[in-house]
Parts: C-alpha cells; sequence; structure tokens
C-alpha cells in the first residue's frame, strides 16, 4: 500500500490539472493555492506556469464591438457640416462657380475690413470650399455646371422629310396683293390671248410671257428698285445664283407639263381638229407662268 500511495497521487494530480484546464478553458480559473494542497511543490510549480488562465468574453460584448462599427464616419459628417456652414457664410448656393466664391468673398471681406475675426473665419470659408472642390476634382466626382460641353458628342437631330417641305412651303407660297396681282394679270393675260388671236406670233407670245413669268418670280418680295426723275433705273444688283436657280427650275417645270399636255390632247384628239397645237401650247404654259408669277416668292426660300 505504501508503494501506491505515489501512483495515487500522481494520477490525483493529473486528474485535478486536466480539470484545471477543462475549467480555463471554459473561461473559468482556480487559483494556485488550491492547485497545491496536496501536491508536491514542484507539480504546483509546473501547473502554475504550464497552464495560462484564460478570461472568458461574453458574446454581448462582442456584438456590441460590432454594432458599434455599423454607421456613418463622424469625419465624413464634420466635414459636410463644415461645407454647408461655409457655403451660408459666404451666401452663396452650392453650385456655385469658382468666380462667384471669389467674388463673394472679396465683397464681404471689404464689408467686414473692421473686424479681423470675420475676415479670418470668411477666408476660412472659402479656403474650405476650394478644398472640397480640389478633392472631387481629384476623385473624379466634380461635374460640370455648364449645359453642353464643346468636347461632348452632341446627338444628331434629323428632321423628317415632310417637316421640311411643309417649311419650305410656307417659306415659298404667299397670297398676292391687290397691286402686285394688277401689275401681273394685265400683262401675262395680254400675252396668253395673242395665239387665240394671231397664231403666227404665239411662239413669240409664249417667249415674252416666258421671260415674264420668270422675271415676277424672282423679283417678288425683293424691295423695289430706284428710279431717278424720268422712270429710268438708277440701281443695278448683282444676280443671287440660288433665287434665279429656283425661278429658272419651276419656270422650266411649268414649260415641260405645258407642252406634254398639248401634246397629249392633239395626239389623242381631245382638243378640235381646227385647234393648232401651239395655240394649246401656249396656253398650258402661260396658265402655269401666272399662277407662280402670282404666288411663289424665290427669295424667301434662301432666307
Amino acid at each position: 500500500s505504501k508503494r501506491r500511495r505515489p501512483e495515487l497521487l500522481r494520477k490525483f494530480c493529473m486528474l485535478f490539472m486536466g480539470l484545471s484546464f477543462m475549467l480555463a478553458c471554459a473561461g473559468l480559473s482556480w487559483p494556485a493555492e488550491s492547485l497545491s494542497t496536496g501536491i508536491p511543490s514542484r507539480m504546483a510549480a509546473y501547473s502554475v506556469h504550464r497552464m495560462p488562465v484564460r478570461t472568458h468574453t461574453p458574446l454581448l460584448l462582442r456584438r456590441t464591438c460590432v454594432l458599434a462599427l455599423v454607421g456613418s464616419d463622424p469625419d465624413e459628417e464634420d466635414e459636410e457640416e463644415k461645407l454647408i456652414n461655409a457655403f451660408r457664410q459666404l451666401g452663396i448656393p452650392e453650385d456655385a462657380t469658382y468666380d462667384q466664391i471669389t467674388d463673394a468673398y472679396i465683397q464681404l471681406s471689404d464689408t467686414y475690413a473692421a473686424d479681423p475675426a470675420k475676415v479670418q473665419a470668411l477666408e476660412k470659408a472659402k479656403d474650405v470650399i476650394f478644398d472640397m472642390r480640389l478633392k472631387q476634382r481629384m476623385a473624379g466626382t466634380l461635374r460640370p455646371t455648364v449645359a453642353d460641353s464643346p468636347f461632348d458628342a452632341k446627338p444628331v437631330v434629323r428632321t423628317p422629310p415632310w417637316v421640311i417641305a411643309y417649311e419650305i412651303a410656307q417659306k415659298m407660297f404667299e397670297l398676292p396683293t391687290a397691286r402686285y396681282t394688277l401689275q401681273v394679270l394685265p400683262m401675262m393675260c395680254g400675252l396668253m390671248l395673242i395665239p387665240w388671236l394671231s397664231p403666227r406670233n404665239a411662239g413669240m407670245a409664249l417667249a415674252l410671257n416666258v421671260a415674264s413669268g420668270y422675271s415676277f418670280v424672282y423679283q417678288r418680295g425683293t424691295p423695289e428698285v430706284p428710279r431717278d426723275d424720268f422712270g429710268q433705273i438708277g440701281e443695278i444688283r448683282p444676280l443671287k445664283r440660288k433665287p434665279a436657280a429656283l425661278a429658272a427650275g419651276l419656270t422650266l417645270a411649268v414649260w415641260i407639263v405645258g407642252y406634254f399636255t398639248a401634246r397629249r390632247l392633239v395626239t389623242q384628239m381631245i382638243a378640235p381638229s381646227w385647234l393648232p397645237e401651239i395655240v394649246l401650247r401656249a396656253t398650258f404654259i402661260s396658265i402655269g407662268l401666272i399662277f407662280n408669277a402670282l404666288f411663289i416668292k424665290a427669295h424667301a426660300v434662301f432666307e
């Protein structure tokens, strides 16, 4: 039995050491004095130095630490509040330009020149705004204040063709005045009647009517030419190519339509046999020229 006592004592000591280790991992600790009771000094010293005492951290404290990290940064809130106060001190909106900020600072500095503290506060507010603008520019978050940048690609706006045709028609067609009608109708209607009275002179009368119709279409809407006391023209105006080309194109279109209309009537024997084709041709072309001269303005299209 005496031989078994040291072995039992060693087993008992090992059991206490295992229990102490398990309790330490669970967050509890045993004082070193309790381990030294009935245990040799070497074993007690070994247990004290080899078994660290761990403290248990409650789960609620860990959650509190995690929740404390969630939220806005107080430094960022302070910077935003400083920026808002800086704009309020200078009395300018938050989207003010560099010139507006500088002008407001200069004006307020002149107003409060007798108060150095106020001037210093204004300068500090200006510096806060400029620093924030510089940070935004470096970060790429500063947006331009102009509506359209000359460096941005502008979308191509395509106008439908019927809209263009309607706008051109509004400029081209205009009802004649009574004075203008009296200038056009007597001369052109008289030239239209000449082929009926004298079919031999139909070609000459048609040529004069074509020239008159072209002249009326080109000159309509332009200022009157100044004349001297004897009625002579006192000014020679240069020819405008685009209105002249438009008037020539309209005159040519009328001549082609009138020519083929008279030709079809004669070919299909719709017109009387005693009526010459040249008379029909001069009549149809003259009617179209009179319409152009009364209602069309060539210069208004290109204004």
